[in-house]
């Protein structure tokens, strides 16, 4: 009687550590996914940083340093933000990595927020203007198409003046939805939700970015 209660006490300790070290290994992989950035800017994200993707979720989503087929590349998109939080941590997560070109995208939610078309030019003057004073490149990408129509005119207006700023500031401004929208809406095979884009999506928005780095010896 004792032999069989020892043997089920053992069979339930063994269950029991086998489950909570599960559970220690699931919290590690989500605490390290979602910390990914914050974990990498510790232990120090590489030795050398060439390329920056900065941006809003549209870029914190790209896996840019696989599919951009480099190691120098430093992911520093922020899902969430506008162009004024872009601004604000433009040190930490461009400045401080001291890179040869920064590759810029936001705006699509000072539209969605309804910041005024006014303080999103100053932001995106302002950190053009920051990082061409640092001796960092700017390459200014386009706002992209989503599938909801009624934001179209603000979008538009919106590359407008972007590609006006490129213009002023003698930086190149590169148009992704020449090859990710069709009458001026996202094409639905590159959607997620109407708004974000995916794995196909990514590999196209890649090569425009590749040929702009060959271009420019990046």
């Amino acid at each position: 009687m004792r032999l069989t209660q020892r043997t089920s006490f053992n069979k339930v300790f063994v269950i029991f550590s086998i489950s909570l070290n599960i559970i220690f290994l699931a919290s590690l992989i989500f605490v390290c996914i979602t910390f990914k950035n914050k974990i990498l800017d510790k232990i120090g994200y590489s030795s050398t940083v060439s390329v920056v993707m900065f941006g809003d979720s549209l870029i914190e989503k790209g896996d840019w340093e696989n599919i951009l087929g480099r190691s120098d590349v430093r992911n520093s998109g922020v899902g969430g933000f506008t162009t004024s939080h872009l601004e604000i941590i433009l040190k930490d997560r461009v400045l401080k990595f001291n890179p040869k070109i920064c590759y810029l995208n936001g705006g699509i939610n000072d539209i969605l927020t309804g910041i005024p078309y006014a303080r999103t030019k100053h932001n995106i003057n302002s950190i053009i203007d920051t990082l061409q004073k640092h001796n960092i490149d700017v390459a200014l990408q386009s706002v992209l198409y989503g599938s909801d129509p009624k934001i179209i005119p603000k979008i538009d207006s919106l590359n407008q003046l972007y590609i006006q700023i490129a213009k002023a500031k003698k930086i190149d401004y590169i148009n992704v939805n020449n090859v990710l929208s069709s009458d001026k809406r996202l094409i639905k095979k590159y959607s997620l939700d109407g708004l974000h884009v995916n794995k196909q999506a990514y590999a196209l928005w890649a090569e425009l970015i590749n040929k702009h780095i060959s271009k420019n010896n990046f």
